[in-house]
């Protein structure tokens, strides 16, 4: 549940438990995450803070954004791979 109570941004919140539930196996390898209209719906809060987050666990390597699509979760070799430093 998003405190908005909280000193922790909104999209810092979801991005938290989204990445809980990525890592707990809610969300597996290749699987979607939620789309941006069923986060808003489901926990009252506007697009920009949904795109917020996303944009947090992509940076994080965690999921990819298919246009048109959605964004879907990384494999763990994926992720590693994402992770590597650049030379």
């Amino acid at each position: 549940m998003l405190d908005p109570d909280l000193d922790r941004a909104l999209y810092r919140q979801l991005a938290d438990l989204l990445r809980a539930d990525i890592r707990s196996g809610v969300y597996g390898p290749g699987t979607p995450i939620p789309s941006e209209a069923k986060l808003i719906a489901s926990h009252g809060i506007g697009r920009n803070t949904v795109r917020l987050a996303m944009e947090v666990l992509r940076d994080e390597g965690l999921v990819v954004t298919r246009q048109g699509r959605g964004t879907f979760v990384l494999s763990p070799d994926a992720m590693k791979s994402r992770q590597l430093p650049v030379r």
